[in-house]
């Protein structure tokens, strides 16, 4: 199963590539890249399970659908573009919607983590001096956090919002190695 951590950054991804699908169908009138975007898209959210998934199925469908004159030529390009261009929206609209629930779990847990991080980086009790020791930390940070008589109420909070493996994610993130380095 994906993290939502992992899933949020898939879909993100995805999000941040629309202006340039758009601006390709806008400029080329090509809706090959389109088609194979929606399918990208159609896969991760089914891949994660969002029932978003049918959403980009249906704009896709829309898009690829031949009109009932089956006209051929550069009309029907044209037509093909348009189409695309009015079932953009809905793909965007499924990929911001399929995103904002990690999203804003994420937000809920992330200044938790980054309090942790800081006591902990201010409190002395974890330094790294060899490079092998760096990959560990994020694990060292979570397993004194959990284990700490002060901090394990904030690390249950964090853990209500998000699971281990996305807790380690956002700590990587949030990480900065020199509060964490020795003197």
């Amino acid at each position: 199963m994906a993290t939502k951590v992992r899933q949020h950054e898939a879909l993100q991804s995805l999000l941040l590539e629309m202006p340039g699908q758009v601006d390709t169908l806008i400029e080329r009138r090509s809706v090959t890249g389109f088609i194979d975007f929606c399918r990208r898209a159609e896969d991760a959210l089914k891949g994660f399970g969002f029932r978003q998934a049918a959403d980009v199925a249906a704009a896709r469908a829309m898009v690829e659908a031949r009109p009932v004159s089956a006209e051929r030529g550069p009309r029907s390009r044209k037509d093909k573009a348009r189409r695309a261009l009015e079932q953009s929206g809905t793909v965007q609209r499924a990929l911001s919607d399929a995103i904002l629930p990690a999203e804003e779990t994420i937000a809920q847990a992330r200044p938790l983590i980054r309090q942790i991080i800081n006591l902990i980086a201010a409190s002395g009790a974890l330094r790294i001096g060899e490079a092998h020791e760096v990959a560990d930390l994020p694990g060292r940070i979570w397993t004194l956090a959990s284990g700490h008589e002060q901090l394990s109420p904030l690390a249950l909070q964090a853990r209500i919002h998000l699971d281990r493996g996305d807790i380690l994610a956002v700590i990587l993130a949030e990480l900065d190695l020199a509060d964490f380095m020795e003197d």
